[in-house]
């Protein structure tokens, strides 16, 4: 590898760096896995130092995120990486995964990735499946939704453009389970989340948000447009029956503005539009859309 000078501009660092882990990254594809096992065991983390001396950091980090970095700059970033990841750890109470901790550090915390692809598919399959997903459902898991809903909030900030998010869920669940058992429960969320994949756009993203409650983040979507995306799924899950069971659902919707400035407060209006409308429902069996008036929340018929 080519010497690199600090003072050189960073597309010409980019540049040597990129043409020395294209040729290394076809000898060594570095799996989760053993990303994982390197940042819990020193003496692994060493062992593979001395393969590559001179780039173990920047194949680590390109592995990760796709992304070429100067190897002193790389060397930065994994350790902070690790660093944040005890913190995610703490927080979750869980282990939250390198690839999920580097995915937040570089795009939330230093803002450094603008369109991260974490681990490339032939690289390692695992990570789209234990990490992103849902197993049941198959949309993202709340822990990716929070990443994904504060970029795309602080986005839709600088561009001016609404951003709309629905809080969905199944009402009287709890009859599915106890009437039919959990297995037909599981097939039910199972079908629930498929339906709302179905009929969310390519630009809008489902996630399960825990239990039998699920979200739908519509990115340069004002309120009026996104009404029209959740009258769909409504309606597709209220006249589909794969499992023999009918299920109905009750949604809460908000968009971005004046008193919705976070991305804490557009989740809160749109669970206060949900807990509005789930009592609507258990009076009459209709369904109710939040306005985006966050300090004085009303609704009107969905």
């Amino acid at each position: 590898m080519k010497d690199i000078d600090k003072t050189m501009p960073d597309k010409e660092k980019l540049k040597i760096v990129s043409e020395d882990l294209a040729n290394t990254a076809q000898q060594e594809k570095l799996s989760v896995d053993k990303i994982t096992l390197m940042s819990q065991n020193q003496n692994a983390f060493l062992k593979f130092k001395q393969q590559y001396p001179e780039n173990a950091h920047s194949l680590i980090v390109f592995s990760l995120t796709n992304n070429e970095f100067p190897e002193n700059l790389a060397k930065k970033l994994w350790n902070q990486i690790i660093v944040h990841q005890n913190r995610i750890n703490k927080l979750l109470g869980r282990d939250a995964g390198i690839a999920v901790a580097a995915l937040d550090y570089l795009t939330n915390i230093r803002d450094i990735l603008s369109d991260p692809v974490l681990i490339e598919k032939d690289k390692d399959q695992g990570i789209t499946e234990i990490a992103v997903n849902d197993l049941l459902t198959g949309l993202i898991t709340r822990d990716i939704f929070d990443f994904i809903l504060k970029k795309e909030f602080s986005l839709g900030e600088r561009t001016g453009k609404a951003l709309s998010l629905a809080m969905i869920d199944i009402d009287d669940f709890k009859k599915v389970n106890d009437g039919y058992g959990h297995q037909k429960g599981d097939q039910v969320l199972s079908n629930v989340g498929q339906l709302i994949k179905k009929n969310i756009r390519e630009m809008d993203t489902a996630a399960r948000y825990g239990g039998e409650e699920f979200v739908v983040l519509m990115p340069n979507t004002p309120v009026d447009t996104a009404y029209d995306v959740v009258q769909r799924i409504r309606k597709d899950i209220e006249t589909s029956d794969p499992e023999g069971i009918k299920v109905t659902i009750s949604v809460g919707l908000a968009e971005s503005g004046e008193h919705t400035n976070s991305p804490e407060k557009l989740v809160k209006t749109a669970d206060m539009a949900l807990y509005q409308a789930k009592k609507k429902w258990e009076k009459s069996s209709e369904y109710y859309l939040a306005d985006v008036i966050y300090s004085d929340l009303k609704v009107q018929p969905l």
